[in-house]
Formats: structure tokens, C-alpha cells, sequence
């Protein structure tokens, strides 16, 4: 009997074990409720940023898989993507015309496939879809995406906020159903774009403003906590310093710093000079920037 009884309680210890380590989630993801374990890429020695891809660089179609390829193969810390939602409610990885326009369309008034069917990339490849970019990257497990929700300029800024808000939106359930949490950051370039976005987020993943008007102490009144922002506007370019702030009046408020496109030599030694305060810098030129990191 005493042994049956042992015997029983033993099995009972080695399910509740079993039960626990299978069940354990070595992350949990941030979100309430999430239990499944995520991927998280390997860390990279670097932070660089590929514009595009590096498409410039390589010379391919910018947002196209070409472009992501090379910038894994260079081992960059992130890829940039530009990203619209469709009338159908995908989200398609594109950069518009000065229209706003990707084939001729209003991504907005059109289906995925009157996009694509009105023509393919340079280099032969369809238009690619977030979901295609995010296969790649976890595939791959080395690069973050950085995904910028496009402003749109062509409509009021009321309806175009709107259609950039719904592509957050959207991009964000894409992300979790594939459980890419931890590879993508986005970046916004309207606040109230960007509300939505980090509300989207559920804090699972960082969410940037490009705007070198706002001040340290505005971002953080409004709970904004990554400043990333273009050159041309602000800190450094080419010798001239620009902006009213400089990348420690926003590191010392708690906000992380990025900065786009450092491109030429002069501007690449400035920035490497001061990368320690900075969380990443965005450049069409990858792997010039990657060899000149390098050399210092």
C-alpha cells in the first residue's frame, strides 16, 4: 500500500515538473496574457541603421527584399522600411512618389493586387507586404525592422493622421500574429500618429517621433521616450550645428536619440565621434559607415 502510494505521489511530482517547464515562458512579451516564448534577434555589435535596406548603396529597389537581404548580409543592428496601409487592409512596405502614390495609386484607394498588378520593382520583385519582410527577419534572427508609418500629405491632416494611424494599427496585429515583437521598432512623424501607435505597442516594442521642434521636456510631458530625427534639422551637418538642443539635453531627460542620413565623411565622424550617446544612426551608405566604425 505505502509503496502504490509513493509510487503515485512520485508521478504526480514528475507531471507538475514537466507541466511547469513546458509552460514557463522564458518571455513573456510584455503583453497581459501572452505566455508563448518569443524570438529575440541576436545582438548586434553595431548601430547601424540601413535606410531602405542600404538600397542606395546596393543599388537595388529601396523597400524591396533585395535591399533587407543586403542589409543582413552586411550585419547591420536594423533595416528601415516605409509602410502604407491598402484599401484592403494590408500593408504593403513601399516608399510613395511626392504624391503620395505607390503604381499610380492612393495606397488607401486601393487593393493590394491593383497595386501590384500596375507593375513589379526594378529588379523584377512584386511589392512586398509587411508580413514578407517580417518572415525574412525572423528567418534570418539577426536584424531589428524598423517600420516608419508614413505621413501622408496629400490629404488633410485629420484624414491623412487617420490612414497612417489605421496602418500602426493594422502593422501592429501583423507583428503579433507572427510574433516578431521583439524585431520591429517603428517611428512616426505626427504626435498624434504617434499616440496611436505606442497605444498599438502595448509597450512591447519602442515607438520614435521625428520632431527636432519639440523640446527634451516635451516629450517628455507627453510621454514620448525616442527622438529620432533627421540631420538636416538638428545636432550636426556637415559642419554647421542645427537645432535648438543638443543629443545630451535629450539623453539626460531619459529620451534615446537616433539620427538620419548620415551620409558624408564629414558628418559619419561627427556622429561615430558621439555614438556612444546615441542609440542608432540611419545611413543610405551601410556599409561605408559599418567600415568606418571599423577604422576608428
Amino acid at each position: 500500500m505505502i509503496q502504490d502510494y509513493l509510487t503515485i505521489l512520485f508521478s504526480c511530482l514528475v507531471l507538475v515538473s514537466c507541466s511547469a517547464e513546458e509552460s514557463d515562458p522564458v518571455d513573456p512579451g510584455n503583453s497581459p496574457g501572452q505566455v508563448e516564448q518569443l524570438q529575440r534577434p541576436k545582438k548586434a555589435n553595431n548601430k547601424v541603421v540601413a535606410h531602405r535596406g542600404g538600397a542606395m548603396e546596393k543599388k537595388c529597389p529601396d523597400n524591396s527584399l533585395e535591399a533587407l537581404n543586403y542589409a543582413i548580409e552586411l550585419g547591420c543592428y536594423a533595416s528601415e522600411i516605409d509602410a502604407y496601409i491598402t484599401k484592403d487592409n494590408q500593408v504593403i512596405v513601399a516608399h510613395a512618389d511626392s504624391g503620395d502614390k505607390v503604381n499610380g495609386f492612393y495606397p488607401w484607394e486601393a487593393t493590394y493586387a491593383e497595386i501590384t498588378a500596375a507593375g513589379k520593382l526594378a529588379n523584377g520583385e512584386t511589392i512586398p507586404k509587411l508580413e514578407d519582410y517580417l518572415e525574412r527577419v525572423l528567418e534570418a534572427g539577426t536584424i531589428m525592422l524598423w517600420i516608419d508609418i508614413k505621413t501622408i500629405a496629400s490629404l488633410p491632416q485629420s484624414e491623412g493622421n487617420e490612414y497612417s494611424s489605421i496602418c500602426a494599427e493594422r502593422a501592429s496585429e501583423i507583428v503579433r500574429k507572427m510574433k516578431a515583437n521583439h524585431f520591429v521598432e517603428f517611428i512616426v512623424g505626427r504626435s498624434d500618429v504617434l499616440k496611436r501607435t505606442i497605444n498599438a505597442s502595448k509597450g512591447d516594442w519602442f515607438c520614435g517621433y521625428m520632431n527636432a521642434d519639440m523640446s527634451p521636456s516635451s516629450f517628455q510631458q507627453n510621454g514620448f521616450n525616442w527622438a529620432n530625427f533627421s540631420i538636416s534639422s538638428i545636432f550636426y551637418n556637415n559642419g554647421e550645428i542645427k537645432g535648438n538642443y543638443t543629443i545630451n539635453d535629450y539623453v539626460k531627460s531619459g529620451i534615446r536619440v537616433s539620427v538620419y542620413n548620415v551620409d558624408s565623411d564629414d558628418n559619419r565622424s561627427w556622429y561615430i565621434s558621439n555614438m556612444d550617446k546615441l542609440h542608432a544612426i540611419t545611413t543610405n551608405y551601410p556599409k561605408i559607415l559599418l567600415e568606418t566604425i571599423g577604422s576608428n
